[in-house]
């Protein structure tokens, strides 16, 4: 399965007991075509931010919807994360500061579980 998400924790795989997770970068073209590839029943968008969605959306140039959901991923899942990479969010930052961060300071991160 490919997943969308806004974030990644440890704790959507503590039920693998032991796994592995294999990270690479990839640009926004890279995720639009895995995602667009990837047959309809064989992906699921679990973006959990109104506004995580809306950028999701201009960056992949289709509509992402907001789907606040848990996941729990299965060894051979693939996730691609949209994470923040710009300087640190300062003390209370709400969603006006991070609505302002241009995409620039996002990045696509493709994940495995293994």
């Amino acid at each position: 399965m490919l997943y969308l998400n806004n974030a990644f924790s440890f704790s959507q795989i503590a039920h693998l007991v032991a796994a592995s997770v294999e990270m690479l970068v990839i640009s926004a073209e890279e995720a639009r075509d895995l995602w667009n590839q990837t047959p309809s029943n064989e992906r699921f968008a679990a973006v959990g931010h109104k506004e995580s969605a809306d950028r999701f959306s201009r960056l992949l140039g289709q509509e992402i919807a907001f789907n606040r959901v848990s996941i729990d991923y299965k060894r051979g899942d693939f996730v691609i994360v949209l994470q923040y990479a710009g300087p640190r969010a300062p003390e209370g930052a709400g969603q006006d500061w991070w609505a302002a961060q241009p995409d620039e300071n996002y990045r696509f991160m493709r994940l495995m579980i293994l």
